[in-house]
């Protein structure tokens, strides 16, 4: 408890948050459960220090999404991360910020026999990302994301222009249209910021040390 609550004093001089995820038991003794980070979060009790969810470890302890909602209130969900380009408009470092999710994934119709390939975020929490990123002059591209199912597709499937003049794609990822689908059903907000850590296009691709220090403008 001590540890986390000196670490959120050190990120608040900085104007920072830090996040504590719940981890596997064979990867954490901290926390693995909803019961173990609620009371180190009510203990560190300082008002930049937040939680994330592991899906994986959340699995593994057989808890729900709604279960980490209600335990801490949650009414607003982004998710951040890496994408790959699918079009020149987007270079690597850029941020974009998804305003739709397209997918040939099932996972809308197999969990509430929900019809349509795309979701949507929230308008109201996008706006308040925009107004987030225009107050700090750090600029954001509005776009539509492939949330595919697949990260290595064989030759000659899944060509990325296809899904960029097809269905306007203009980056891919993997985790947005869920989340947006699960949000709605939730009766959450949720949003996804992503930069681009490689391109399709021009064939750039940060290494693995620059994706660990590089995507502060999206944090």
């Amino acid at each position: 408890v001590e540890m986390h609550q000196r670490l959120s004093e050190v990120a608040a001089e900085y104007g920072m948050q830090i996040a504590c995820e719940s981890l596997r038991p064979q990867e954490s003794r901290i926390g693995y459960r909803i019961d173990q980070i609620k009371h180190l979060f009510d203990e560190v009790n300082c008002p930049n220090f937040k939680v994330m969810i592991d899906l994986t470890a959340m699995s593994v302890a057989g808890e729900t999404i709604q279960q980490w909602f209600d335990t801490f209130g949650v009414e607003n969900i982004i998710r951040i991360g890496s994408a790959g380009a699918y079009c020149d408009a987007l270079d690597v470092l850029d941020i974009a910020l998804v305003d739709s999710a397209w997918s040939e994934s099932s996972f809308a119709m197999a969990q509430a026999g929900a019809a349509g390939d795309v979701q949507y975020p929230s308008p109201d929490l996008n706006k308040v990302i925009e107004d987030a990123a225009a107050r700090i002059g750090q600029p954001i591209v509005l776009c539509r994301t492939h949330s595919s199912d697949v990260f290595y597709h064989e030759d000659g499937v899944g060509e990325y222009r296809q899904f960029y003049e097809k269905h306007q794609c203009a980056c891919v990822e993997m985790e947005s249209y869920a989340l947006f689908h699960n949000a709605r059903v939730l009766g959450k907000r949720a949003a996804c910021l992503l930069t681009i850590s490689d391109s399709f296009v021009n064939h750039k691709e940060l290494s693995a040390r620059e994706r660990e220090t590089s995507f502060d403008g999206m944090m």
